[in-house]
């Protein structure tokens, strides 16, 4: 998206047959004298080169492809933009530059943090988020529910915004935002990618993230780069950062007046102590055969363990570089060549294009284009251009289509003009990605997140589609046995139901004990918690039903926040008394507990 931002400004100034957009989804006139590009597909030499968010070579998925052009790309002059604090890497990656100049520019428009009259971040509702707002989350179900949420209870005209949604349908939620058709867009961490938009206030509905591997805080360049989305120069008089209040999620107060304070410029971010991420190109690899082919995973392994050998005996470049841990293109490697054999057909110069392409692990065009590229066979491309172009009438549906729509199109990209010879012109990727972009536009409003498949009622987060009454009324455990150590034991009907009658009634009254003992507790109180096996100082964030969230430092200075039962907490702080006197609690304590092996 701020590539495309890009182009248009530059259309705008220069004209349009002076200027192209190339990124792995769209070509616009590639062979212009002025091109806008995402990263990887940066050409390899020419007059000028504008790099653009420099920080992200320290990201060890992208930031092989921002070290590649900062080490490997022939341009007399380089312009490079990112925070001051990774200045240090990017003129390490570029010290054979003949000279180094180093401007810094401090932000023009300020962004500050709300606060309520305890002096925490202020938390706005539903009911009354301002207009010209973006309300962060960090999952498509979240943000479309909140966006039903904030339309419902305010009245607004909201719209949400990910990423994987048609990048028409993206960007007609941005001009309609800009111009005051939509009042609030809700949206995930896309919006920090250097889209500049008219935002007056973000608010966090949620400061932690599923990164692909865990669950896990934001770090504060994070937050920052986000955050800073509010204010920006000439769209905005002042950005302000709060909090949205939402039932199954909070968020760090800490951790957000950090965020800003670093994208003023007055805190320091973890990025001082990130290292650019270095990536092999095929020369590095020392393949010089097709025939090599075979041996590429080994020796794509044996790369990193020279690289990680040489990091460790180098004090400076182990300061500043590090390995790709090479996850993706390693794994698509091998099922590759589980799957064709050792006789693939591919030229390494294929194998590696593929392998390092826009495609998901469980892509179904790697099956497909192997054959495509070997000898010519488009019956594997064909069926899935079928599956592309079955209309279907669900947003879902419809984003799975846009989804391998797109990696057609990178193939056609990647091994073509734009086309696929014999199989899609480019004209009907445009059709096709029309017809999309309509139906996903006319039928999205249609799918609701966040409420009960089975009786319509709001679920305890928008990732649930049941709610709690309706998932414990259901039998829970399904397998016909289970293993004891080594041992298989076989469970009968019977038995399955006894054993999911005792856990559905033991998780019933413990939600009602933590019901009754919730109230103890209040926001801003200190407590200690039983974290791990360790015990720890911390703050109550929130109180719900049944659950108390907390916040506290662990011992290496990483602030968590969890949720605790209400009934384990109040035993971790000595109410045992207290807990003595609550009948909820007394039958929870003698209810029989499900074994743990189920």
């Amino acid at each position: 998206m701020l590539a495309f931002e890009v182009y248009e400004k530059l259309a705008d100034r220069l004209g349009e047959n002076n200027v192209g957009l190339v990124t792995g989804e769209h070509s616009i006139n590639p062979d212009a004298p002025v091109l806008a590009c995402t990263i990887e597909c940066a050409p390899d030499a020419g007059d000028l080169i504008v790099v653009d968010e420099c920080h992200w070579a320290m990201d060890d998925d992208r930031g092989k492809n921002w070290t590649n052009v900062l080490q490997g790309h022939e341009y007399p002059e380089f312009i490079l933009l990112g925070p001051v604090e990774c200045a240090p890497h990017i003129w390490f990656l570029m010290a054979d530059a003949e000279t180094i100049e180093q401007y810094e520019h401090q932000r023009i428009v300020p962004v500050v943090v709300e606060r309520n009259a305890k002096g925490k971040v202020r938390k706005y509702t539903t009911n009354n988020v301002p207009k010209r707002s973006a309300v962060v989350a960090f999952s498509k179900k979240a943000v479309v529910a909140l966006a039903d949420d904030i339309a419902g209870a305010s009245g607004l005209k909201t719209a949400a915004l990910y990423g994987r949604m048609p990048l028409q349908n993206r960007q007609d939620i941005v001009d309609k935002f800009t111009s005051g058709e939509i009042d609030v867009v809700v949206t995930t961490d896309v919006i920090g990618h250097g889209i500049n938009l008219p935002i007056d206030h973000v608010l966090f509905a949620e400061t932690q993230k599923f990164d692909g591997a865990k669950v896990r805080s934001l770090e504060k360049w994070e937050i920052a780069q986000i955050a800073g989305r509010a204010g920006r120069f000439g769209l905005s008089e002042q950005g302000h950062v709060a909090g949205l209040s939402t039932k199954w999620s909070s968020i760090n107060h800490t951790l957000i007046s950090q965020g800003v304070g670093a994208s003023m410029g007055t805190v320091k971010t973890e990025l001082a102590t990130m290292r650019c991420v270095a990536y092999p190109n095929l020369r590095q690899l020392g393949l010089i055969e097709d025939s090599d082919i075979v041996y590429l995973p080994e020796i794509m392994q044996h790369w990193k363990v020279v690289c990680s050998q040489m990091l460790r005996s180098d004090a400076e470049l182990g300061k500043f570089v590090a390995v790709s841990s090479m996850q993706v293109p390693l794994m698509l490697v091998k099922r590759i060549l589980d799957e064709f054999g050792a006789e693939i057909g591919l030229t390494l110069e294929q194998m590696w294009q593929v392998v390092n392409g826009p495609f998901d692990v469980d892509s179904n065009v790697i099956s497909a284009v192997v054959p495509f590229l070997v000898s010519g066979d488009c019956s594997g491309l064909l069926e899935l251009w079928a599956e592309v172009v079955q209309w279907s009438q669900v947003p879902s549906v419809i984003e799975s289509q846009y989804r391998l729509l797109s990696e057609l199109r990178a193939v056609g990209l990647m091994f073509g003009d734009g086309g696929i010879e014999g199989v899609v012109s480019v004209e009907d990727f445009n059709e096709c990605e029309s017809r999309l972009t309509s139906l996903y536009r006319e039928h999205s409003d249609k799918e609701v997140f966040g409420r009960c498949v089975t009786c319509g009622a709001k679920t305890s987060a928008p990732w649930f589609d049941k709610c709690d009454d309706c998932h414990f009324s259901y039998r829970r455990y399904d397998d016909d046995f289970f293993y004891d150590g080594f041992r298989r034991y076989e469970i009968t009907e019977e038995e399955r139901e006894e054993r999911n009658e005792i856990s559905r009634n033991w998780s019933r009254a413990r939600s009602a004990a933590c019901r009754d003992v919730s109230p103890w507790f209040s926001v801003g109180q200190e407590v200690r918690v039983n974290y791990r096996g360790r015990e720890y100082s911390g703050e109550v964030t929130k109180v719900n039903k049944v659950t108390v969230k907390v916040a506290f430092a662990l011992k290496d200075g990483q602030m968590r926040e969890e949720n605790m039962y209400a009934v384990y907490l109040a035993k971790d702080n000595g109410m045992h008394e207290r807990l003595a006197e609550v009948e909820s609690v007394k039958m929870f304590e003698n209810m029989e507990r499900p074994e743990s092996i189920w």
